[in-house]
């Protein structure tokens, strides 16, 4: 026997699709937001179309404790082509950590120095040893950038940032 007061299956999947969609945008929202004061005394203008940084090419060299200046060094340290970031377009970037080939969008605005990116591996082959996973978690939490001459910091928590030196391309 039916209840009188239960919705069609139609608006039963159109109600759960609309909560879906809320439940996302949501995440995005309180997901995304800045903290200001990681960066705090870090100015830039980003507005300036010189300081894009597609076509560019970033050899990391470490992470930084923001707070106390102390550089950790990622293994392999003498790898050539490890923990690099190419970016390809305007939204797109390439690269490899140290076993494996990354891609992904990024979002930026120049004018506030956000920036979004979300990289994964073309490939995948683990290898435990190494920093890679560390490299690529970092990489998913970026939220600011900052370019002081021939670096590029990537700020992705209240206290550590990613440093790159600007590669040849």
């Amino acid at each position: 026997m039916k209840h009188l007061f239960s919705p069609p299956s139609v608006l039963k999947k159109s109600i759960v699709a609309i909560l879906c969609m809320i439940m996302i945008g949501l995440f995005f929202v309180v997901g995304c937001k800045k903290d200001k004061s990681a960066t705090a005394g870090d100015q830039g203008n980003f507005s300036n179309p010189e300081t894009s940084l597609q076509g560019t090419k970033w050899k990391l060299v470490g992470i930084v404790d923001a707070e106390t200046g102390i550089l950790k060094e990622l293994e392999p340290k003498n790898c050539e082509y490890c923990y690099t970031l190419m970016f390809e377009t305007s939204t797109f970037l390439t690269g490899f950590g140290q076993a494996n080939s990354l891609n992904g969008p990024y979002k930026i605005d120049y004018t506030t120095g956000d920036i979004h990116i979300r990289i994964g591996t073309a490939t995948f082959v683990y290898n435990g040893y190494f920093d890679e996973e560390l490299y690529l978690e970092s990489l998913n939490k970026v939220y600011y950038f900052s370019v002081k001459e021939d670096q590029l910091l990537l700020y992705f928590n209240q206290r550590s940032y990613l440093l790159f030196n600007l590669s040849e391309i």
